[in-house]
């Protein structure tokens, strides 16, 4: 049978679809409409594993000599493996493998039992349960296609599924030892883990902190009766390795672990974690520990091994999750060294207990327990006494020392001269127990010492043997000689030296086989790459040091590590390289410079800053390299490629910093420059001048019409490409594009497409927060504020996951102007406190025009003039200068103009701008003709009121663009149903027949907009809304007089009193004092007071009070 393929498909229960997973690559989504697609990926591939709703197949396509090949479906339990015809490719469709799923595991029930299989996301989470490996449920690899029990054929098990049972070695204890000593004393000592949110063991190696901790996971079925008997507990493993020394690595194993025990969490925060945007790890953890604390359970995390944990960033980020614990999380680190944490702090504030090298030492009980009963070693009570003083009670010393003594004729001569230090045993381990060992098992100990956790299957690779049987053959007997190898899980698949037993190894092949070292490293390198794993694969490469290998791996690695937020592992492999390697290579490193910077946008300051540091330091050597072009085999044009993109890597640095700044000129100038460079062949590169265009055009001047065009032209280049990233990014920028340029209909359509992209790559990113938030924009445009709302409420759930200031504070003031819409003024008054709070965070320059682009509405829907012309005075608009950048401010200042009716005013700044407004056409061009009809009608220039209204209703009916209309108020109604009238007031024939030639109304469509008016008064029953402007005193429309019926939520006789003294001026002591109460409830009662008055001052409850007729 062919070997199956690195491919598992899942049901999603969450998302509802079908999920491809492929180790190293993106996910792909398949829904039941997608059936064409799936089945075009099939024709491609020969194997995959298959986790539908009710059961769990291997399906594999087996070659014929005619027609080209058939797929059969296998399930294993039992070692008893089932087999089904499924048919050619087009019958391997969705339902049908749900069917025979069903039908394969309901076979195999009858013989054995299984678990409900879990939704998993990705291959961290792929690992299966512990109960199902603690229960031998779990699928034998070996055994399908063998059709006998036992050992299968080799190579019958698919790369991802020999991943996973990796993984899942990494992610559950190691077996306690069988000759283990009772050590009850110290298990009663960890149950107090449930007290405290840190446990540390800390001790040196061979102390026995994992047997220990192992014992206790397998002890510990019930908690202390000091706990509530009820409460239920979960532990999660994980046992670390030097590959965990990487932030993402390191939090998606955390994550993983958690997972194992806990399916249904970490996975917003896994998908944000390996972004290729990743926000700040503490918004990830924040994410992950809010899950967490819903959790009604207590949970275990251990951490085994700590001590290979050397990154700075991981420790931070630790330290921050021990400082915002959730009460049922406690944390257990084993290190060797006590880890780089506050610990004395925690020691204060009696939230960490530990259990030290003192502790850990055998007692001198233990030691007759373990070398007499356990060892069977017949030693007199003075002889266990001297192995006990000599080693101190390290069990590794007395480990070895029962070793050696089980070859010994003499055990007291042996005793008397035996020393127990660390350095000895090395020692001796080398000179004596490897020595005597025989030389197919040394050479075998020797050559796998390379590794830290190893299964048959690598062992073979590593040592050339004939067969994995062999491999399996040895370890297996090793581990029956108590020879420092553990077991990590049930089927005793994979296993791993014990630390100082492998350091021992690792020191004698250095010394004595030195020359080997490469081809071990190299033969390991080859297996991880078969088997998917490129991580590891890549670190032995560089390891051996195969450097040719480690870069063309790396170059196979590098797309699937960047879309998973890995960037920063790709461009430190390619720091590592050698100059010479990288003269080969020189695309990648400079793609892994721009992956970095790019992943790097939401990090803390002095992470960045390191970041820089680190892509400078690449650009140089990029630099040195083509100074030296006589030796280089390069063309001219790749020299001028190079030198391009390294121009436009030092622009990017630059930019971040002049975007803080403010520096606008310096930005265009830059623009300009990389504008002016000849267009790059690949996608991510196009991106960056069109970033500084985009940015410069779009959100700091307004302008994004003007580049509509020229984005549409790009966009098959880009989806040419296929780079997933580039097109998100480019997608939504060309969404943006398209609702400034008014052309709501294809917004929606691209904002559509683009989310439908994100979906199918299977990443959730901060993107799809800002698609949401235009689609809020685009629905709020056609007055469908129900989608709005539900947009805005998506978008602004990923802002505050991700920790997106930016999308916060335009979508709070989005919200701002929506929740006026609907007449929820209380609802608006909260978001436009919480868009002032965030604007003072926000990365983008010009934040404070979101600030007035909510505060000016709600001014005005407040009737709240005094504010608005107060801001109105000081944005002192020169009429004599454009400033595109400030068009927003320009449009509301004519609200304000208009909503004290200040005409003539109005007309005068809206004509010296009518040039720079209204050519473009765009989304501020029919915002400024709706502020242009209104002040020229309630002037008494009609005709030329009507030739405007021509113009924006040719604008805005095409786009469906109606709320618009509705946000102008009764004084745009008024003009509305003027436009339906045979002939306005002071029309002369001359100007009737221009009108009918310019001037042309469609009647159809702004009927519809009256009644969107008659709607929108129906809705605001409940809570009316003030209009955006006031209509003026020659045509005065019928008065909208408040009343206390009005309120959402009236108020009480005692409230009613305690707002009466609030216009006296008392203060709250003195009010209380009057009604006879304490001033906390008249705090209280005020707070309330406010809360339905929609208010936040006293002079404004004050306001309220009198246009609701309270006082």
């Amino acid at each position: 049978m062919p070997k199956p393929a690195q491919h598992v498909l899942l049901w999603s229960k969450i998302h509802r679809h079908y999920e491809l997973h492929t180790y190293g690559q993106p996910k792909q989504s398949f829904t039941l409409e997608d059936e064409q697609i799936w089945l075009t990926w099939l024709a491609e591939n020969t194997a995959f594993a298959f986790e539908g709703r009710t059961g769990r197949i291997t399906v594999v396509k087996e070659a014929r000599t005619r027609g080209g090949g058939y797929w059969y479906a296998y399930s294993t339990r039992e070692r008893r493996t089932s087999k089904r015809y499924l048919g050619r490719t087009n019958h391997v469709t969705f339902p049908r493998l749900e069917r025979v799923a069903k039908e394969l595991t309901c076979q195999s029930s009858s013989t054995a039992h299984r678990r409900p299989t879990h939704q998993t996301t990705d291959l961290l989470s792929l690992a299966p349960n512990r109960d199902d490996i603690a229960s031998g449920t779990d699928s034998d690899p070996q055994s399908i296609g063998s059709g006998r029990e036992g050992v299968g054929q080799a190579g019958s098990w698919s790369n991802v599924e020999h991943s996973v049972v990796l993984l899942s070695a990494k992610l559950s204890p190691p077996r306690p030892p069988t000759r283990l000593v009772a050590r009850e004393h110290l298990l009663a000592e960890l149950n107090a883990v449930l007290f405290h949110h840190l446990t540390l063991l800390s001790a040196p190696a061979g102390s026995g902190k994992t047997t220990l901790l192992a014992a206790w996971v397998a002890a510990s079925k019930k908690l202390p009766e000091s706990k509530a008997d009820e409460t239920e507990h979960e532990v999660a493993w994980l046992s670390l390795d030097e590959l965990d020394n990487d932030p993402t690595r390191f939090w998606t194993a955390v994550i993983a672990a958690l997972r194992r025990c806990l399916p249904h969490i970490g996975e917003v925060a896994q998908e944000m974690l390996h972004s290729s945007q990743a926000p700040m790890l503490s918004t990830i953890l924040m994410t992950l520990l809010g899950e967490i604390e819903q959790i009604g359970r207590e949970i275990i995390l251990i951490l085994d091994d700590y001590h290979v944990i050397s990154d700075k960033t991981i420790g931070d980020a630790l330290l921050f999750l021990l400082s915002h614990l959730p009460h049922n999380l406690h944390v257990v680190l084993s290190s060797r060294t006590d880890p780089d944490l506050p610990l004395s702090r925690f020691r204060v504030r009696s939230q960490m207990s530990e259990i030290r090298a003192t502790d850990l030492r055998f007692s001198l009980e233990e030691t007759a327990r373990f070398l007499c009963d356990a060892m069977k070693l017949p030693l007199s009570q003075q002889e266990v006494e001297t192995l006990s003083e000599r080693t101190e009670g390290w069990i590794a010393g007395l480990q070895l020392a029962a070793l050696s003594m089980q070859k010994q004729q003499d055990l007291s001569a042996w005793v008397s001269g035996f020393e127990g230090s660390h350095r000895h045993l090395l020692e001796y381990v080398q000179q004596e127990v490897l020595a005597h060992l025989p030389t197919h098992l040394l050479d075998f100990l020797l050559a796998t010492s390379i590794l830290t956790r190893m299964n048959a299957s690598l062992c073979q690779a590593v040592t050339a043997a004939d067969s994995q049987q062999t491999s399996q053959q040895l370890l297996e007997k090793l581990e029956r000689v108590n020879l420092f190898v553990m077991p990590l899980d049930e089927q005793r698949r994979w296993y791993r030296y014990h630390d100082l037993f492998r350091e021992a190894l690792l020191a004698q092949l250095h010394t004595s086989r030195s020359q080997q070292v490469p081809l071990l490293h190299q033969r390991a390198a080859r297996w991880y790459e078969a088997a998917g794993d490129l991580h590891k694969a890549i670190t032995h490469a560089l390891a051996a040091p195969d450097y040719p290998l480690a870069a063309s791996l790396i170059e196979l690695a590098a797309s699937s590590f960047w879309l998973s937020g890995q960037a920063k592992t790709i461009h430190n492999w390619v720091l590592s390289l050698p100059e010479a390697i990288v003269r080969a290579h020189i695309r990648l490193a400079l793609s892994a410079a721009l992956h970095l910077l790019n992943s790097a946008h939401t990090t803390a300051e002095t992470l960045y800053a390191e970041i820089v540091a680190q892509v400078k330091k690449n650009i140089t050597r990029m630099e040195k390299i083509v100074d030296r072009k006589h030796e280089l085999v390069l063309s001219k044009e790749e020299v001028a490629l190079i030198e391009r993109r390294v121009h436009m890597l030092r622009a990017l640095i630059e930019a971040s910093m002049l975007l803080g700044h403010g520096d606008r000129e310096r930005l265009h100038l830059l623009s300009q420059e990389l504008d002016a460079l000849p267009p790059d062949e690949d996608a991510i590169w196009q991106m960056i001048p069109l970033s500084f265009i985009y940015w410069l055009t779009a959100i700091l001047r307004h302008e994004g019409v003007q580049l509509v065009s020229r984005f549409e032209q790009v966009k098959q280049q880009v989806i040419d490409a296929a780079d997933a990233l580039a097109m998100i990014r480019f997608m939504g920028w060309l969404a943006v594009l398209y609702i400034q340029a008014g052309q709501l209909h294809q917004a929606h359509r691209q904002c559509l497409e683009t989310l439908t992209l994100i979906g199918q790559i299977g990443k959730r990113s901060a993107w799809a927060g800002y698609i949401h938030f235009c689609l809020s924009h685009i629905y709020y445009a056609w007055n469908k504020l129900e989608e709005a709302s539900s947009s805005l409420r998506r978008a602004l759930q990923i802002a505050s996951d991700w920790q997106e200031v930016d999308l916060q504070v335009i979508g709070e003031g989005l919200l701002v102007n929506l929740s006026l819409a609907r007449g929820d003024r209380a609802t608006a008054q909260q978001a436009l406190q919480r868009t002032i709070a965030l604007a003072k965070q926000g990365i983008i320059t010009d934040h404070a025009v979101w600030v007035i682009y909510a505060q000016v509405p709600f001014w005005l829907a407040e009737g709240n003039l005094v504010e608005a012309n107060q801001w109105a005075a000081r944005a002192a608009l020169a009429p004599e200068t454009w400033n595109p950048s400030r068009k927003i401010e320009l449009l509301m200042w004519i609200r304000v103009a208009l909503a004290q009716q200040q005409y003539e005013s109005a007309i005068e700044i809206l004509e010296r701008f009518r040039k720079r407004l209204d050519p473009p056409a765009d989304i501020y061009t029919v915002e400024f003709l709706c502020l242009y009809v209104v002040a020229l009608y309630y002037a008494g220039k009609r005709v030329q009121a009507r030739m405007v209204a021509s113009r924006l209703l040719s604008l805005t009916e095409p786009e469906d663009h109606i709320r618009v209309y509705l946000d102008g108020g009764p004084p745009m109604k008024q003009v509305l149903k003027a436009l339906l009238s045979p002939q306005l007031d002071d029309e002369s024939g001359a100007e009737t027949a221009v009108l009918s030639k310019e001037g042309a109304i469609s009647r159809p469509f702004v009927s519809r907009l009256l009644a969107a008016f008659e709607q929108k008064q129906r809705q605001h029953t409940s809570l009316a809304s003030q209009p955006l402007v006031t209509p003026p005193t020659s045509r005065p429309e019928p008065p909208q007089v408040e009343t206390s019926s009005d309120l959402l939520e009236p108020l009480s006789r005692q409230e009613l009193r305690v707002l009466r003294l609030l216009v006296t001026g008392q203060t709250y002591g003195e009010m209380a004092k009057t009604l006879i109460v304490s001033p906390n409830t008249i705090k209280t009662q005020i707070s309330s007071i406010y809360r339905k008055l929609g208010v936040n001052r006293r002079s404004e409850a004050i306001a309220a009070g009198k246009r609701f007729h309270l006082l």
